[in-house]
């Protein structure tokens, strides 16, 4: 692909992202009730439960996904057929050994599931807790391979099919589950489904990838000092997801060997508000991977790193800002229209989480940065010593607080790790100007978040009500801060990169539009 083509791709695909995140997000609002109220608070709770307990068995995959994205990109910029060819058999012996590891250690737990949740869950939720830890254990290890292939399909900057892909996946199963679920089938027919729909996925991507990309595994020779260079790689990256999934798997894990599964769904709603809002800010870098990648290839200084993250973390940060202001203004009643009085808990529990979150968000970047150097082992280990710490911590809280104790301890995590010693990281170890980042990062920005949300709190938060009033509010809340960003906060490159994505967006749905 050439510049201009890469650009268009990176733009596309961040579009189709966010209409990725949209349609999710708004599929997820209004299903999400309705998955409520037909499998019930206990079984919802008990869906949720098994889930976050399979999750661990997600990060098996080594982190080998942005492994593969990292190489692949080396090897293009470089021009070394042979050599991707060649890095991605060593990948695929790899990952069959990781499926293999899955399915060992997924018969192993089931094995002691009595034990585990034997206070917890009463015989008829254990039995149904087994059938879904069998699905969902299968439906990991294809999870897997499919990293893998869109790793790969991402390394080569084709970011356009797989989110098509994910688009159309939404579209598939969210009737497919609410046919389901109104015949009377519970939550093992949604593990079932949802797992089904994840192996034809990776069909379809692996199809995409070897006939369309022309990605090719072939074994010109052994290259054992790239197999050991891609396996300490990966264990970084893998560690740096098991330290990330302690803290936001393990609270709920907790809570549902401690507390009971109601709680466990309150914290679960809590938790996914939370997901849908950190969702927003991984689109951008996955799609800058590869460029950071190559950045670094061509001897990038810290300066010019830097100034690679300014903008795209500048627009994060106009997103997340206000998203969070309107979910702090106008949440908790969001929470109880939406999923029902006996979850209003969870606007508690979201806010604690969300708004340390949200420094780290904005400097996603950093992450890919320091994978495209290969530094992020210290990251990896520092965030399993706090992940740690902040478990052991959730225990003590979560016997006296329950499950805003949890949500204290992650948030505790958030600002000991993510915030304090990493930019310190960054700053002194990788060159990174973060003062210069986080100056620019604010400028104009910050005083319109302030001031946008001083004036939802002023006129807009005493209202109460309906849906309507709600919908009202919020409307009125985005109109001026929408306005004042753009009168305000943002410069002109913004300006028109947000026209030119509009623009984007609109022949996607095939709209004609004059520039």
């Amino acid at each position: 692909m050439g510049g201009m083509m890469q650009a268009n791709e990176r733009r596309a695909g961040i579009v189709l992202s966010y209409l990725w995140i949209g349609l999710n997000s708004v599929v997820g609002l209004l299903f999400t009730p309705f998955l409520l109220r037909s499998l019930g608070q206990a079984e919802f709770g008990l869906y949720q439960l098994i889930s976050s307990f399979l999750g661990f068995l997600v990060i098996l995959d080594f982190g080998i996904g942005a492994t593969i994205t990292r190489y692949v990109a080396k090897y293009r910029e470089e021009h070394d057929k042979g050599g991707e060819e060649n890095f991605l058999v060593m990948c695929l012996l790899i990952y069959s050994m990781i499926a293999a590891t899955v399915l060992a250690l997924g018969a192993l737990a089931y094995i002691y599931l009595d034990q585990i949740f034997a206070d917890s869950l009463t015989p008829s939720e254990l039995s149904k807790a087994k059938t879904m830890f069998v699905i969902l254990v299968f439906s990991v290890a294809a999870t897997i391979f499919d990293k893998a292939i869109q790793g790969a399909l991402s390394g080569c900057e084709r970011f356009v099919f797989p989110r098509t892909i994910s688009l159309t996946r939404i579209c598939v199963k969210i009737p497919v589950l609410i046919v389901l679920l109104l015949s009377g089938l519970g939550a093992v027919a949604v593990v079932a489904t949802e797992a089904a729909i994840n192996v034809a996925v990776l069909v379809v991507n692996t199809v995409y990838a070897f006939e369309k990309v022309n990605l090719r595994v072939r074994l010109h020779h052994w290259d054992k000092v790239l197999f050991t260079e891609t396996l300490a790689f990966s264990f970084f990256v893998f560690l740096g997801l098991f330290a990330t999934l302690l803290w936001w798997r393990m609270p709920q894990f907790l809570l549902g060997v401690m507390t009971s599964t109601t709680i466990v769904a309150v914290f679960a709603v809590a938790m996914q508000l939370n997901a849908l809002y950190q969702s927003l800010a991984t689109v951008i870098a996955g799609v800058f991977l590869p460029k950071a990648t190559q950045l670094v290839l061509r001897g990038a200084s810290g300066e010019d790193l830097t100034s690679f993250m300014i903008a795209p973390s500048r627009y994060q940060l106009m997103l997340l800002g206000g998203l969070l202001s309107g979910f702090v203004l106008f949440g908790r009643q969001f929470v109880v229209l939406w999923a029902g009085p006996s979850y209003e808990g969870a606007y508690a529990i979201a806010v604690t989480v969300m708004v340390p979150i949200t420094i780290p968000l904005t400097q996603t970047l950093g992450t890919c940065i320091l994978q495209a150097k290969n530094r992020h082992a210290f990251r990896s280990v520092l965030y399993l010593i706090i992940a740690i710490c902040s478990t052991i911590l959730s225990i003590f809280l979560i016997k006296q607080y329950g499950a805003i104790g949890a949500a204290a301890g992650t948030a505790g995590a958030i600002i000991a790790g993510n915030i304090v010693i990493m930019n310190c990281y960054y700053h002194y170890k990788i060159g990174l100007n973060i003062p210069r980042f986080l100056r620019e990062l604010c400028r104009g920005i910050l005083p319109v978040i302030l001031v946008a949300s001083g004036l939802g709190y002023l006129f807009l938060f005493p209202l109460r009500g309906s849906w309507g009033t709600l919908a009202t509010r919020c409307i009125l809340f985005a109109a001026v801060y929408s306005l004042l960003l753009c009168l305000f906060g943002m410069n002109r490159s913004e300006k028109q990169f947000f026209l030119s994505c509009t623009v984007a967006g609109l022949r996607m749905v095939g709209l004609r539009v004059r520039t």
